[in-house]
């Protein structure tokens, strides 16, 4: 069994996966079903690794099906649709196993936990004849085609069963064209393929006067006026058909998602906004914003580039000799070796969740006081973060608000390549509604962190502390794990139940103490961890060279 870890979690690489074999993965809907275009998942708990077995292994199947299989083809009716659908299985996961090569590791731990679970059984003697003829198909093929490991007890035993219900000969023709699904190119050859395979059956059932002592032996123990197990195979209803891996493991991620309900998470779905960008209101809210907030902006830019530069200077000992100053050495300076104090590095992706939440919207704290309230502290403060944030050398920014206009959406106010001062009127024009699924955002703000080529990521949640402290917690450890540097703004609250770093602000003026302090702490300080100094150079001379830099802090 896999070992949980966030960034290799179902609810993070599902999505991934899905688009970039062009479907649409949606993790949080009643059970687990597609439409040939998005994959629905039930919710699932993020850190249960047999939950991500599953998702996986149901995903990798189901868009095997969306890129090789053609649905413009009728599979058919009966046997042949049955027979059809577990051929089309091998031909397309295969077709996958030679483009992933993941993809037979990912069958492989899925058919382990049918198996272990119990969703894939062996058929027994006293089973229908079309879901023992079905099962052997199905087994045999993953096993011997497919190279599936697991399947093998499967197989055997399906093998035994097989033999016991049909004759020798049935088997011999049926195992001869069976395994020309390794020819097959398309659904249409595998659909002609079981119109072969269901006429062999048909003749096969209507040889009951061939001189076979085999035959005749059989037909003396079946009770008198009873079908033959053939003629019972090539009538059988849709009840008794045996399932394929694709509805075997729809049927076990169903039942996983109803093991705990009160664990499992829904992966929100990034939703443009629904506040058109006007022009007017933006230009207005941006200029005021930047007004209040431009010393502030310009300090912290200031001091995270004073932090960064590269320091050169000259020393009589060194590793790199500077050409030009070899003629000082006539004049007796010595100093012909250069040395460099190497500046923080600051390249960092930060995501700025704002929760929208209707709590966000009361009016407590204004008063006399004349506050605003917490969705109008909480959308300019993060508009002037991510302004400022956009200004610094190797920092790249996103914004997004939660939630959308359903639970299951977070809404994308500025994408990590679009500009800031761009998106204004979707800030300005941002509203307190619906509930606070703050660890669902959170979660989808790790997505798009894990998505960015930088070494350290950062996640910052404005909110008004309204949370189940125990599931925001839970989620913020799990973001540590991953190396995502959960910070958490409380307006007019304290957040610090939730969020190990914090401040909390009441209005906009309140900034230096609280957001632009937090985030250069954390880019700073995460920086200092990566500091690599030329030899002779200790931290307290970069320390003297910008001896304010966490005065801020």
């Amino acid at each position: 069994m896999r070992q949980f870890s966030i960034e290799r979690s179902l609810h993070i690489l599902g999505p991934v996966l899905g688009k970039k074999r062009g479907v649409d993965v949606r993790i949080g809907g009643g059970q687990a079903c597609t439409d040939g275009n998005t994959i629905w998942l039930p919710a699932l708990p993020i850190d249960d690794a047999e939950a991500a077995v599953l998702g996986f292994g149901l995903l990798f199947h189901e868009t095997n099906h969306v890129r090789y299989t053609d649905f413009t083809v009728a599979k058919g009716e009966g046997l042949v649709g049955a027979l059809t659908n577990a051929l089309e299985d091998i031909r397309i996961d295969g077709l996958g196993h030679q483009e992933y090569a993941g993809g037979r590791r990912e069958e492989e731990h899925l058919v382990e936990a049918l198996i272990r679970r119990g969703e894939a059984k062996s058929c027994t003697k006293d089973d229908h004849p079309a879901k023992i003829l079905e099962s052997y198909v199905m087994w045999r093929l993953e096993y011997d085609v497919l190279g599936i490991d697991a399947a093998k007890g499967m197989a055997e035993q399906a093998e035994r069963i097989f033999r016991e219900t049909f004759t020798t000969g049935v088997q011999t023709k049926l195992d001869a064209l069976m395994f020309g699904v390794r020819q097959c190119q398309s659904t249409f050859e595998v659909q002609a393929l079981a119109q072969t395979i269901a006429q062999m059956l048909e003749e096969e059932a209507h040889a009951k006067e061939e001189p076979n002592p085999e035959n005749q032996q059989r037909k003396e123990q079946q009770p008198s006026g009873n079908p033959s197990p053939l003629r019972q195979a090539l009538d059988a209803t849709a009840e008794d058909h045996a399932s394929g891996i694709g509805e075997l493991a729809q049927a076990a991620i169903n039942a996983k998602g109803q093991e705990a309900p009160a664990v499992n998470l829904p992966m929100p779905c990034g939703a443009a906004s629904s506040v058109p960008p006007a022009v007017a209101e933006g230009a207005s809210f941006s200029v005021e914003v930047k007004a209040a907030t431009n010393a502030l902006r310009q300090r912290l830019a200031g001091l995270l580039q004073a932090e960064t530069l590269c320091r050169r200077y000259p020393a009589v000992a060194g590793k790199r000799i500077d050409t030009r100053r070899l003629c000082r050495i006539e004049a007796g300076d010595a100093r012909m070796f250069v040395r460099e104090v190497v500046g923080l590095k600051t390249d960092t992706a930060v995501q700025i969740l704002v929760d929208r939440s209707g709590s966000m919207g009361s009016s407590r704290g204004r008063g006399k006081s004349g506050t605003s309230r917490p969705i109008e502290v909480a959308r300019a403060s993060c508009y002037a973060t991510a302004l400022a944030l956009k200004q610094v050398s190797g920092v790249i920014v996103a914004a997004a608000a939660f939630p959308g206009n359903a639970d299951d959406e977070v809404i994308m106010m500025a994408q990590f390549p679009e500009r800031i001062d761009r998106q204004a009127g979707r800030f300005a024009g941002l509203e307190a509604r619906g509930g606070t699924p703050m660890a669902e955002a959170m979660l989808w703000g790790a997505a798009q962190l894990l998505g960015q080529c930088k070494p350290r990521r950062i996640l910052l949640v404005t909110t008004d502390g309204a949370y189940d402290e125990d599931l925001g917690r839970a989620m913020v450890t799990k973001l540590e794990a991953a190396g995502i540097e959960a910070l958490g703004i409380g307006i007019h609250c304290d957040v610090s139940h939730i969020f190990a770093r914090s401040r909390q602000i009441t209005a906009i003026r309140d900034l230096p103490q609280a957001m632009f302090a937090l985030l250069l702490e954390a880019i700073v300080r995460g920086g200092r961890r990566d500091l690599r100094v030329a030899r002779g150079c200790t931290t307290t001379s970069l320390r003297s060279a910008c001896p304010s830099a966490l005065d801020v802090v």
